[in-house]
């Protein structure tokens, strides 16, 4: 089947766990007192814009939605407020049906990554958590 495959490269959210909605929530949680119009802006543009880091995301919804600029200490509070909001209810959302099996039924010489915008030790924290951890890599 993967016969001169020499790796594969899994996206983590949407791909392996069901857990797009979590980030979608945590988007929309964070806005809350900016109003409903500014939630739709961002759920809308995160949901339009899948693969960009959550940074960049938080740069543009400041400046184009709230017209204001977001400093390093208000940006880092964000961050941080949004990995409080995902990582355990990414732990815990659903696998996307088969991504395990198919993950155990692949050779174990066939080098295996996960690419993802979310930051580095938090998909180490969440793949390390789920168990799975021995079917990357890297990650």
């Amino acid at each position: 089947m993967l016969e001169g495959w020499e790796a594969l490269f899994f996206d983590f959210d949407g791909v392996l766990a069901d857990s797009l909605e979590v980030k979608t929530l945590a988007f929309a949680r964070l806005f809350e007192p900016y109003g409903p119009e500014i939630v739709a802006k961002v759920v809308d543009h995160h949901r339009s814009h899948g693969g960009v880091t959550r940074v960049d995301k938080f740069h543009y919804y400041y400046r184009e939605f709230l017209h204001r600029p977001l400093d390093a200490e208000e940006l880092t509070g964000l961050c941080q407020q949004f990995a409080r909001l995902v990582v355990d209810e990414v732990v815990g959302a659903p696998e996307i049906p088969g991504a395990e099996a198919f993950l155990r039924s692949l050779p174990g010489e066939l080098p295996c990554f996960v690419v993802s915008a979310a930051p580095e030790e938090e998909v180490h924290e969440i793949v390390q958590r789920r168990g799975w951890a021995g079917y990357f890599r890297e990650l």
